[in-house]
């Protein structure tokens, strides 16, 4: 299957590109690989004979706006997480949601794994 994905790299560069992957798991090995954070992962429609029922894009324009609102509005990080977690429809969606919830609660960076945790600056502590 052919995938298009969004992803960040290890300086924060939004990266975009296609993947041949045998499933989503399969595009996630790849991108750890490459050390890159998935955004999103969309299977291409109309590949190996399929149709892909086409689901709403996920705006990150709204997600930030609506974390941005919430944040402002007095709830801390995990609580706005848990808010947008309740309140995102789609199950894969919710996962990475809850994945990211469950990285920031014991202050872990959720997207350099393994360097240590954050600092008051929201830096890495280990990568200075």
């Amino acid at each position: 299957m052919e995938f298009r994905v969004r992803g960040l790299d290890a300086n924060a560069n939004v990266v975009s590109l296609d993947v041949s992957a045998a499933d989503e798991e399969d595009v996630r090995g790849q991108l750890q690989a490459q050390q890159l954070a998935p955004l999103s992962i969309v299977a291409l429609s109309g590949r190996q004979g399929r149709s892909c029922s086409r689901r709403a894009a996920f705006s990150l324009l709204l997600f930030s706006q609506e974390f941005h609102a919430l944040l402002s509005a007095g709830l801390n990080v995990i609580e706005v997480l848990d808010t947008l977690i309740d309140r995102e429809t789609y199950a894969a969606r919710q996962g990475v949601l809850r994945r990211l919830a469950a990285s920031v609660a014991p202050g872990d960076c959720p997207f350099y794994p393994g360097e240590g945790r954050l600092n008051s600056r929201g830096s890495a502590a280990a990568r200075r």
